[in-house]
């Protein structure tokens, strides 16, 4: 299932297909020094700052001010939160010039919404886990509800791995069982659910297509898979932009 395929009004389904948007991507993880000059490609959408005190990744706030200003007009700029207080999420985001929150804890539909209704995009993180597990994906597809409305996407990733520092959910290189996908998609239709996914987790240059030949989400968000020594590379961040767009092209439907 891919879910960027439309037809021309008027038209049965098998008559002249109308492409959707190709799959974005979105890079995470930024840290001061990093090179982003990448931001110039426009599949590059969006790019992401750990405002996370626990991650590795993490960036003060006077820091991502200056990173947010060098993509400003080019990329959107998100910032990623785990269970921050309200205040101080809010004060961060208005500060760096933040346009969509990522929010990776155990923010509610009720916060998510009330951020949402004060201009921002927000987009809730939640793991896959066992999804290809019937009962799992029940779970999910129900938890994915109360969100519906509430926030303007979901990022699916793989659940942080044994021993991860409190409150770091994601970075972490771990992919989830993408073969499950269209079934969850299939899943969330039937329901009735219609929220933009993301996939995260485990995703590079080298895995790219084998994720966008089962399914195609709106957009992947990668951190680790783009990164040498812990730092982000020019050259790998390149070869998967190459990757998602040889994908666009070869499995446009």
């Amino acid at each position: 299932m891919n879910g960027h395929l439309q037809t021309q009004p008027g038209l049965n389904k098998e008559a002249r297909p109308v492409l959707r948007a190709p799959v974005q991507v979105k890079i995470c993880g930024l840290q001061p020094g990093d090179d982003l000059s990448f931001a110039e490609h426009p599949l590059v959408t969006h790019v992401g700052i750990v405002f996370v005190p626990a991650s590795r990744r993490y960036v003060p706030p006077q820091q991502a001010l200056s990173m947010v200003s060098q993509v400003a007009g080019r990329a959107s700029a998100v910032g990623v939160f785990v269970d921050a207080p309200p205040a101080e999420l809010r004060s961060t985001a208005a500060y760096c010039g933040l346009q969509v929150l990522q929010l990776h804890g155990n923010e509610t539909p009720d916060l998510c919404a009330r951020l949402r209704s004060e201009g921002w995009q927000v987009w809730r993180s939640l793991a896959a886990g066992e999804v290809a597990n019937p009962a799992h994906r029940t779970a999910l597809v129900q938890l994915l509800r109360t969100f519906d409305g509430a926030v303007d996407a979901v990022l699916l990733d793989a659940a942080p791995p044994r021993g991860a520092a409190p409150g770091v959910n994601g970075g972490h290189g771990q992919r989830f069982d993408w073969t499950a996908l269209p079934g969850l998609a299939a899943a969330l239709a039937d329901a009735g659910i219609h929220i933009p996914i993301w996939v995260a987790g485990g995703i590079t240059p080298e895995n790219t297509d084998e994720l966008l030949s089962i399914f195609r989400p709106v957009g992947v968000d990668v951190s680790s898979g783009v990164e040498t020594a812990g730092r982000k590379d020019p050259q790998r961040i390149t070869a998967l932009i190459k990757a998602v767009s040889a994908c666009n092209r070869l499995h446009p439907q």
